[in-house]
């Protein structure tokens, strides 16, 4: 019943960020909008592992593909079930360091995209299957591809924005997965199943993190960067929860950056 009218009633706020989640609990240190949603949860309803209504096992969905997708299961369904006009994607352990109300304000100003702060990533961990991917994708675009390779080298390593988190209005979200989705059912045809452990098995997610940087210079879209804050022990989280959805409109300036470090530090 929960499921029937969450898909009748969907969302009524402007803005919805939703928190990928697999059986984790979630805090959601400030949002108003932050809905938990689990992931994989077609195989994990089978042990009773999810805690949260909101799952990517209803409506239109991939989420027997969660293995090789990770949170990427929670963004199509995202894409397929929801009607916001602004959608985030957050991990149940990480979130970008920006208000809702300021998002939005940036998204209105002229941003395209709100991701995280560019950072330093290293080869893919399975170089044959980054090849297969390669292949793939420059049979997809060959535009597109070249690109991708001025940003991500041959191995998969570069700078740029990864973890597949960002906030962005919903037609941008909308061309985003119409590209991102049917390329990466090619590159899972071409490269198949996978007898690695859990982690290494996510190859879709990997590849996906390393599209959405060369996605926004392709379309010559404007992105706003934000940092990356981690959740914590409690009283990380309760500074967490206070200072962003409280105190931090109070702070001088040259002292935010020192807070927000502190909360950035907020892991494990």
């Amino acid at each position: 019943k929960i499921k029937e009218n969450y898909m009748k009633k969907k969302s009524k706020n402007k803005i919805a960020i939703y928190i990928s989640t697999y059986g984790k609990k979630i805090y959601k240190c400030g949002l108003k909008h932050g809905i938990p949603i689990e992931v994989g949860a077609t195989q994990r309803n089978k042990n009773h592992e999810c805690k949260y209504s909101v799952q990517d096992n209803y409506g239109e969905n991939i989420s027997t593909e969660n293995p090789y997708y990770g949170e990427l299961t929670a963004l199509y369904w995202i894409w397929k079930n929801t009607d916001s006009t602004y959608i985030g994607l957050y991990h149940y352990n990480k979130y970008l360091n920006i208000s809702e109300e300021d998002a939005i304000e940036k998204l209105s100003e002229g941003y395209d995209f709100i991701v995280t702060r560019q950072g330093d990533f290293i080869d893919h961990a399975k170089p044959k299957e980054y090849q297969l991917f390669l292949e793939v994708l420059k049979e997809y675009n060959l535009e597109f591809y070249k690109i991708y390779s001025t940003i991500v080298n041959p191995k998969g390593s570069g700078h740029f924005s990864g973890q597949n988190m960002f906030i962005t209005t919903r037609k941008h979200l909308d061309d985003y997965c119409k590209f991102l989705f049917p390329l990466l059912r090619q590159v899972r045809k071409r490269i198949g199943e996978s007898k690695e452990e859990a982690y290494h098995k996510r190859y879709c997610a990997f590849f996906a993190e390393r599209l959405l940087t060369p996605w926004i210079v392709y379309n010559n879209f404007k992105s706003y960067e934000a940092s990356i804050f981690k959740v914590g022990p409690w009283h990380y989280r309760l500074f967490i929860k206070l200072y962003y959805s409280r105190f931090r409109r109070f702070f001088p300036m040259k002292y935010k950056d020192y807070f927000d470090q502190k909360a950035r530090r907020s892991s494990y």
